[in-house]
């Protein structure tokens, strides 16, 4: 007792000291998370005031409603479009296969066997070369890349064995390019036929299963006639193809009639009326 009689001055002192140092810090803190909370308000109220001016463009139940319809919509056409094209079968290396490169080769003579075949039997001109070399044996790596420029030689050619054209002059594939879900083809052909005979070709194209772009054309009159050079891309659509696709170093020059080979002679010219079919 008779310490805290002599010291209570000091101990107050030191207590009032404690009490408003306490204080001052609490004041602080608070002064901080006041001023946070502040800045949060603010910046929510100026959210608000720019989605009122917006109207437009505020996440309100009915917008968000509307791009969930939006968004469930365009899903449902992607995956219609995926659906549509994955399902067209592409030449394709089995998987058990031991020698890929006799694969090959034994597939692009039995693949262009049959269309010169199927082609002497329609009574349509095509080129000697149809833009892939029937020699030698390419490296395994390149095999499925050259499946699939052989599947697009033959899909072309049964485009212009459906629209009976008079000719399939010259036959080009450049390197394919990919593209992270689908690779594109350029294609390079030249034909003759009649107008109607072309239009009705350029008609198949665009119904066909296989997606054909087309870039570029260019028409001259030939008699009766008219000879098209034609700019396509065939596109593919698979994430799969994309990996498999390989550099497989394809001529620059165009393809057609080999050397030395004679100028294909043109079919008699058959009346201007609009084909009926295939």
């Amino acid at each position: 007792m008779e310490f805290l009689r002599r010291f209570r001055i000091l101990i107050i002192g030191v207590l009032t000291l404690m009490l408003v140092g306490a204080g001052v810090f609490l004041d602080k803190s608070l002064n901080s998370q006041t001023e946070a909370l502040t800045q949060e308000i603010k910046g929510k109220r100026e959210k608000l005031d720019k989605y009122y001016a917006d109207k437009e463009n505020a996440p309100s139940p009915y917008l968000i409603a509307k791009l969930t319809r939006e968004k469930l919509f365009l899903e449902g056409n992607y995956e219609s479009l995926r659906s549509r094209y994955t399902l067209i079968p592409v030449m394709s290396l089995p998987q058990d296969e031991i020698f890929p490169s006799l694969f090959y080769k034994e597939r692009i003579y039995l693949e262009i066997d049959s269309l010169r075949g199927r082609a002497a039997k329609e009574g349509i001109n095509i080129p000697a070369n149809l833009g892939l070399s029937e020699t030698g044996l390419p490296p395994a790596d390149q095999i499925p890349t050259l499946l699939i420029l052989l599947d697009t030689i033959k899909r072309v050619c049964e485009e212009v064995f459906k629209s009976k054209l008079y000719s399939l002059n010259s036959l080009q594939l450049s390197e394919p390019v990919t593209n992270p879900f689908y690779v594109e083809i350029p294609i390079a052909i030249s034909v003759t036929a009649n107008s109607s005979r072309v239009a009705y070709f350029l008609e198949n194209l665009g119904v066909s299963q296989n997606i054909f772009v087309l870039e570029n054309m260019s028409m001259n009159r030939n008699g009766d006639n008219v000879d098209a050079q034609l700019s396509l891309k065939r596109i593919l659509w698979g994430k799969e193809l994309v990996d498999q696709i390989k550099p497989v170093g394809l001529a620059s020059q165009p393809a057609g009639p080999a050397p030395g080979a004679p100028a294909p002679e043109m079919p008699p010219t058959p009346p201007e009326a609009p084909p009926t079919g295939p």
